[in-house]
């Protein structure tokens, strides 16, 4: 390729990746407000509601994602017609804009009148009920309209405002949901803890709007009549088969387990689908590389109508090697911490929940390189393929959940059934792996090598890090009572186990270390121990790789 086409396509990789890091800093703020709101609200009264009343928030969160399952496909759809449009002209992505609009109301329209209806029924029996439904009824509606503006802003690749965005809507939900929890008298308050989502959407179309008048090329008034058959047409073809792969994107994958939960335990032992529901806001935060992979579906289509195959690669392959990372970082904190976590931020009763945590962490790192995998396949209108893969992921959940709880519940307790969500989703997630990678090879022209050196290296350093951590927990640690203490010293370990055997097995590259330039003189260490591991391989711009590294590290 010329050096002209070169040119282009280095920009066009960092953009990727700082739109994906825009998404993925802020969701994990984010996340993370929303986490300190849990472990608050888990608390036994008065400062918290208990693991019983949690259960409305569990459950409100379980139903809320079934929207975000499917507004999100249909966003995703919008946004890669979008930006094919936009390299033609602004006059045929106001089409698709029009198209969109009015598809995103009608179904948000729908949902709305079916979980209103379901809401007026059950309010003069179930009070908690009746406002959770009545509460998701407008969340659901919100929720679509959120994502029409928000696929007008993917599609000019706008990641930075949609990340300021998900944390401007975060602060505000966190606030509402803490004033809701400590002004309200029980059981109140439990009652309408779902209630911070609709405030939460309403900030979003909020500033959905006002960044959308700053970058869109036509004004979003123009979009709300006009819309054409084909165009129509098209964006629901298309969003149907994106929505089957935002179940992973949106979590709904992993919700699937608690709405079983909900069926077999509400009314005899709440507390399951609760605790449930905590672990899973827990791995939702390692679920944060899927927001990395989202700004590379538009990026995609984009690439693919200008008919840069290269460029397609080298996005399959950054966002691959640093969203695997990252997860690789989450995974082994929660992995080695899933039990101190629990026991203080939320007490000892739910402990019982630890190993489930541990095991559902694993299941949503392989889940997130599936998600990457899926969103290469519907940036180049595969859609279809990542659908069956997707599909059969499903499929086995649905299945494997409710008879593995009635076998644990009959051979163990009711306790033994919160491992029955996470084993499924382990062994379906590992099921489809093989295919996904497959389809990943067959649609880039990125030598298989890269892809197996990125998966083995991150591989092989999180389970040594695990395996030297657990031999330095169970001989030098266990004097450690003071649960904070315990917390920063073994994540200072594990933190630092994972850093030295990527060094080792060279999973990380020369780019990767500037982001450890603060660590003065250490940074250059780790320079040198990178460049002298037997699987270390020079990059391809070698030159500039050095010019870029002797600038940041000392």
């Amino acid at each position: 390729m010329s050096n002209e086409s070169d040119i282009f396509e280095k920009p066009s990789v960092e953009r990727l990746v700082t739109g994906g890091l825009y998404v993925l800093i802020f969701g994990l703020l984010a996340a993370v407000l929303g986490w300190a709101f849990v472990a608050v609200a888990s608390q036994d009264p008065p400062l918290g509601v208990g693991p019983d009343l949690l259960f409305y928030t569990t459950s409100g969160m379980a139903f809320h994602v079934i929207a975000i399952c499917i507004s999100t496909g249909f966003h995703q759809a919008l946004s890669k017609y979008l930006s094919e449009a936009l390299v033609e002209s602004k006059e045929k992505a106001l089409k698709y804009a029009k198209a969109g609009f009015l598809i995103f109301n009608i179904i948000g329209i729908i949902f709305f009148t079916i979980f209103i209806t379901i809401a007026a029924v059950i309010l003069p029996y179930n009070l908690g009920l009746g406002l959770l439904f009545a509460t998701l009824a407008v969340a659901y509606f919100l929720t679509f309209l959120k994502d029409n503006f928000i696929g007008n802003l993917a599609a000019e690749h706008r990641f930075d405002y949609i990340g300021k965005i998900i944390l401007i809507a975060g602060i505000t939900g966190t606030i509402i949901s803490f004033g809701i929890l400590f002004l309200l008298p029980e059981p109140i308050n439990a009652y309408l803890l779902p209630l911070p989502i609709t405030f939460n959407l309403t900030i979003s179309i909020i500033f959905a709007l006002h960044y959308g008048k700053k970058v869109m090329p036509y004004s979003f008034s123009s979009i709300f009549r006009g819309a054409r058959r084909n165009e129509l047409i098209q964006v629901v073809k298309y969003g149907l088969f994106c929505t089957v792969p935002s179940i992973i994107f949106s979590g709904a994958i992993m919700w699937i387990q608690n709405f079983y939960y909900i069926g077999f335990f509400s009314i005899s032992n709440p507390y399951i689908p609760a605790m449930n529901g905590l672990i899973i806001g827990y791995a939702g935060v390692v679920f944060a590389i899927c927001q990395f992979g989202w700004p590379q579906i538009p990026a995609i289509s984009e690439a693919k109508a200008m008919g840069d195959t290269k460029l397609i690669d080298d996005y399959m392959k950054n966002t691959l090697h640093t969203g695997f990372n990252l997860t690789a970082f989450f995974l082994i904190f929660y992995f080695g911490m899933s039990n101190i976590l629990l026991q203080l931020f939320h007490g000892s009763k739910y402990l019982i929940a630890h190993w489930p945590f541990s095991i559902l962490s694993v299941s949503v790192a392989i889940l997130g390189i599936e998600f990457l995998i899926c969103t290469l396949l519907m940036g180049l209108g595969k859609g279809k393929q990542a659908a069956y893969l997707i599909i059969s992921l499903a499929v086995i959940q649905l299945v494997l959940v409710p008879l593995l709880i009635i076998i644990l519940q009959s051979a163990f307790g009711v306790d033994a059934t919160l491992f029955a969500g996470p084993c499924c989703l382990l062994i379906s997630g590992l099921a489809i792996f093989p295919f996904a990678y497959r389809y990943m090879a067959r649609n880039t022209n990125t030598p298989t090598k890269v892809y197996r050196d990125i998966l083995w290296k991150g591989i092989v350093s999180v389970t040594l890090t695990l395996v030297f951590h657990a031999i330095i927990d169970m001989t030098l640690l266990t004097l450690l009572d003071n649960l904070i203490i315990a917390l920063v010293v073994r994540t200072s370990i594990l933190i630092g186990l994972f850093i030295l055997f990527m060094l080792i097995f060279a999973g990380f590259d020369d780019k990767d270390l500037g982001m450890y330039k603060f660590m003065g003189p250490v940074a250059g260490g780790m320079r040198w121990l990178l460049h002298h591991s037997p699987f270390y391989e020079k990059e391809e711009d070698e030159d500039e790789v050095a010019e870029i590294n002797n600038e940041r590290l000392p």
